[in-house]
């Protein structure tokens, strides 16, 4: 058994404007879950609780680097945004949290893996990256 956190359309972030200002990227990036080692989970069931991140890498080479703008998670049915321009929901990741840009690979916070109500039991996470003209290292 887990805690259960109820999340009413009271607590949802209002929608957010996003519109794209530059042209698509050519880069190639692949988004995974790590363990608190840094190694890929690739099962399909991860307990709740379980303490994991999100990581981002341009696989291309292409670009020097980039950050993170917005990250949901998605089940099918439901769709909860985890960071929004930036910055944490509250709830997976505190508001003051922002992901770690290293050069080429992005770090979300660590964070408890939790399920979404209805639609699968598996979610997937979708996250929008700018690419920075130079070097943008640190938590934005």
């Amino acid at each position: 058994m887990s805690e259960s956190e109820t999340i009413g359309d009271w607590y949802l972030a209002p929608w957010e404007a996003q519109s794209l200002l530059g042209g698509n990227s050519s880069a190639d990036f692949r988004l995974k879950v790590v363990d608190v080692l840094g190694n890929e989970i690739t099962s399909d069931h991860i307990s709740i609780g379980r303490k994991i991140r999100l990581m981002a890498e341009d696989t291309s080479g292409s670009i020097i680097a980039f950050r993170a703008l917005s990250c949901a998670a998605q089940n099918g049915v439901s769709r909860y945004y985890i960071l929004r321009a930036g910055c944490g929901d509250g709830l997976v990741f505190k508001k003051s949290d922002g992901f770690e840009t290293t050069g080429n690979v992005v770090l979300s916070p660590y964070f408890e893996a939790f399920k979404l109500a209805g639609g699968r039991d598996t979610i997937e996470f979708e996250c929008r990256f700018t690419q920075c003209e130079e070097t943008c290292n640190g938590v934005r």
